[in-house]
């Protein structure tokens, strides 16, 4: 209640202070403002208020941004720095004095302007060939800040006139080449483009030019070179034709005529080409012989003119040289060669040789070298004798050496006089008949000297042959002796001997002879006599029986047979016409005692019985050795290496080796089954308890086979621990003990070792006692059991408590009315373990059937 009243003077006080305001003061009167305008990003504005307070009082400032107070701007001005879009805004100011009623000034609305932005300008950088006008543009926003001005720069140089948008460079020069920029400006500043790279390319400049003048050689190299800067590629032109090569050296191996005529060098890059100056190139050539002319066959003592015809293919200093049979001909230095007194020495082969300064030709390269004969007295070869069959034509040819001419005369002669109408090189007489045989000979003059004559010859005229003697009827002989046959005939020329009426080759002479009959000569024999008139008479037979050493008929043989077994050899043979056959076998080519039939028998046969066997078979015309029979005894394998038994442990490898000698094939058996393996040593790796038994190698051969000796296999184990067992507690003093059962697995050679709490403990039995048992007894015992073949711990332990001496809390005296229970439950400690017994007394007495733990109930 208090309270209440106290608030209610306040409020009385207020009002009457506002109603004294009120009819005291005017509010203030705003008199200038600063007008909206556009601010230049990052520029400074101060919005100033201008106004008065008619009562005097002092003015208050309120400056607004889009509605909201502005914190702490209260001054007639309100100054904004670094103007940003943020700003941008709609300002005005509240203007208080006493009144409390403030004026608020009209809107101010700010909006942000900025230096120019480059919309777009090349930044790549391009290359323009000399001569040629190129552009560069830009285009920017003037981000409200008013008009925008250019100035372009050519890198750090203000270009003069260069004010607008583009800039046009004309008549590009490599000067021209540079970076350039554009500074875009208005009201509120200015911005600068990134660089424009401007590359200046010229046409390729040859600064080496082919050598204009090019004389050469067929067959020489050309080369041509040039040299070219700013290029991106050149080649070479002929005739004003591409000829494929784009490098700047044109080399032309071994140039021929085609080659010939005006070479340039084109270079080209982006801006155009460039040609060079030109190269004529002129292709000279060694001489050319087009023909020799000059006579064949020249008489002795005459004159003999050679002339040549030659191009000189481009270079007419010519020299000349002549050669007979490759030797130099003196004074032989022009194109036509005088040989006077033509001699034998003069004779030959008359090669040429010109030469010019690109090499030489020689007549010889195009076989046109001449060859001139000396025309001496003719020789005519023998001219052999003839036969001619009557009622035929006599033709005789003739062979003439030194001839020389191509108008010889000839003359033929009969028995001393010529005859009338043969003067050709040929003699031909028609329907010869008998008296036309007798002597001929003929000349011939090629005239250069005296008439030549030939030989004489015997012409005979033949009629049909006949047999005088005839070859012998029947002949017997052996094998490898000579044997002849023979005839005598009249008017024959040639013969021809049959065999079964067959011509045997060369034979063709009166006689017929074999130097060593074969059995296959025996046949019937004649001989055909014949001349060359067509006419032939057959002789009489003449029968050849041939007889010869034996033919064995029976193959060599190879026979593999067993110890204690038994074998026949058996021959066939052929008497071939030899009479009756005897027969001697051998052994390794020794006779073998009273073996003259023609069969062996051999029996009970023993590794000595291996041998070649061979029959010698007779008769008459010698003796024929049969071909080998090759007889091999073999016996039962022999195994002379046994297998070892083995006691290994598991996992390990077991290796069995044997020997064996004269055995096909091998295998093993385990336990007489066999094991899959076919050679003589057995490895079986990581061996189990299944692996153990009997094993045996098994060899065999065609005679039998044999088995070794058994070998064992026994596999061992490390030892198996079943089981620990021990009784715990154990009281203190007593003796504690712990007993292993173990499985030895194979090998019964077993050490203990006992451990408590993984430390080593004194005992290597397989029973653990430890006596005294106290607190440093107690604890987990592990056994570790080891054999050949490795340790085994044991997976159970066994773990000891002592068992401490009871004690009982001290128990109060007890109160209990006469004829009332006593109920006394002790507090026991170290009384665990099943084997506590307990026992009250009264008055040291024993009190009977008062055993329980907890109660004493009397």
């Amino acid at each position: 209640m208090k309270l209440s009243l106290q608030i209610r003077a306040i409020l009385t006080i207020t009002l009457i202070t506002i109603s004294s305001m009120l009819f005291a003061q005017t509010c203030p009167t705003i008199s200038n403002i600063t007008s909206s305008t556009a601010v230049c990003a990052g520029s400074s504005i101060s919005l100033q208020v201008t106004a008065t307070s008619p009562g005097g009082s002092p003015l208050t400032y309120a400056w607004f941004k889009n509605g909201s107070a502005i914190p702490n701007a209260t001054n007639f001005k309100y100054d904004i720095t670094n103007f940003q879009q943020s700003d941008a805004d709609v300002y005005f100011v509240r203007v208080s004095n006493a009144c409390n009623t403030p004026t608020q000034s009209a809107d101010i609305r700010l909006t942000l302007k900025d230096k120019p932005s480059i919309t777009s300008f090349s930044t790549s950088p391009q290359t323009i060939c000399t001569g040629s006008n190129y552009t560069i543009q830009v285009s920017g926003n003037d981000n409200g800040g008013g008009t925008i001005t250019y100035q372009w720069k050519k890198g750090a140089s203000i270009i003069s006139n260069a004010n607008a948008a583009t800039y046009t460079l004309s008549n590009i020069q490599s000067g021209d080449a540079a970076l350039y920029s554009v500074t875009l400006s208005n009201g509120c500043g200015n911005v600068t483009s990134s660089d424009f790279q401007l590359n200046v390319n010229q046409k390729p400049s040859i600064t080496v030019n082919p050598n204009p003048t090019n004389v050469l050689c067929a067959g020489a190299t050309l080369t041509l070179n040039a040299d070219v800067i700013s290029a991106t590629s050149y080649k070479w032109q002929k005739d004003g034709v591409d000829i494929g090569n784009t490098t700047k050296t044109l080399t032309i191996p071994s140039v021929a005529a085609s080659n010939a005529g005006v070479y340039t060098f084109v270079a080209t890059n982006d801006c155009g080409n460039s040609t060079s100056g030109t190269a004529q190139v002129t292709i000279k050539d060694k001489p050319s012989i087009t023909g020799i002319s000059a006579p064949t066959n020249v008489c002795a003592g005459a004159t003999a003119s050679l002339v040549a015809t030659v191009v000189p293919n481009g270079d007419n200093n010519l020299t000349y040289a002549w050669a007979l049979n490759g030797t130099a001909v003196p004074n032989g230095n022009g194109a036509t060669l005088v040989v006077p007194n033509f001699q034998a020495a003069n004779a030959g082969t008359y090669s040429f040789t010109v030469t010019n300064s690109c090499g030489s030709t020689s007549s010889a390269t195009n076989n046109q070298n001449v060859t001139i004969q000396l025309i001496t007295t003719p020789s005519i070869a023998t001219i052999s004798n003839q036969s001619v069959c009557i009622n035929t034509s006599l033709l005789v040819t003739t062979t003439i050496t030194n001839l020389g001419s191509i108008n010889p005369t000839y003359q033929w002669y009969f028995n001393g006089s010529a005859i009338s109408g043969q003067t050709s090189s040929q003699l031909n007489i028609s329907n010869i008949q008998t008296n036309k045989a007798g002597r001929y000979f003929v000349t011939v003059n090629n005239g250069c000297t005296p008439t030549i004559s030939s030989n004489e010859f015997n012409v005979t005229v033949l009629d049909a042959p006949t047999i005088q003697t005839h070859p012998t009827a029947l002949t017997e002989t052996c094998s490898a002796t000579s044997f002849s046959l023979s005839v005598a005939a009249n008017n024959t020329q040639s013969y021809q001997w049959l065999k079964n009426d067959v011509a045997i080759n060369n034979a063709t002479s009166s006689s017929y002879t074999i130097a060593s009959v074969a059995s296959s000569d025996a046949a019937t024999y004649k001989v055909v006599v014949s001349n060359s008139c067509g006419n032939n008479v057959t002789s009489n037979a003449a029968v050849l029986v041939v007889k010869s050493a034996p033919t064995v008929q029976t193959s060599a043989s190879s026979n593999t047979l067993c110890v204690g077994t038994s074998h026949t050899l058996q021959v066939s043979a052929v008497t071939n016409n030899g009479g009756s056959l005897t027969y001697q076998w051998k052994k390794g080519g020794v006779n073998i005692a009273n073996a003259t039939t023609a069969s062996l028998v051999l029996t009970n046969l023993q590794t000595s019985s291996t041998g070649i066997y061979t029959v010698d078979v007779t008769n008459s015309c010698g003796t024929t050795t049969s071909p080998d029979y090759t007889i091999t005894v073999s016996q039962a394998p022999i195994i002379t290496l046994d297998p070892i038994s083995q006691a290994l442990c598991a996992g390990a490898t077991a290796t069995f080796t044997a020997n064996v000698t004269g055995s096909t094939s091998v295998k093993w058996q385990k336990n007489g089954v066999d094991v899959g393996n076919t050679t003589t040593t057995l490895s079986l790796s990581n061996i189990a308890a299944a692996n153990a038994g009997s094993y045996t190698l098994l060899a065999t051969n065609s005679c039998g086979t044999t088995t070794s000796a058994v070998a064992t296999l026994t596999v061992n184990n490390k030892p198996t621990i079943n089981s620990l067992t021990s009784s715990s507690p154990v009281c203190a003093g007593a003796t504690a003990t712990i007993t292993s059962a173990v499985t030895p697995n194979g090998d019964n050679n077993l050490t203990y070792s006992w451990s408590l709490n993984g430390t080593a403990v004194n005992g290597n039995l397989p029973t653990l006692s430890i006596p005294n048992f106290q607190s440093a007894n107690a604890g987990t015992y592990a056994l570790v059991v080891t054999n050949s073949c490795g340790s085994t711990t044991s997976s159970a332990t066994t773990t000891l408590q002592l068992q401490p001496t009871p004690s009982v809390a001290n128990i109060a005296d007890q109160t209990v009315c006469q004829g009332g229970t006593l109920n006394v439950a002790p507090t026991y400690t170290n009384v665990s373990g099943g084997n506590v017994t307990y026992q009250w007394y009264f008055e040291g007495n024993l009190i009977n059937n008062q055993n329980t733990a907890q109660q004493l109930n009397q």
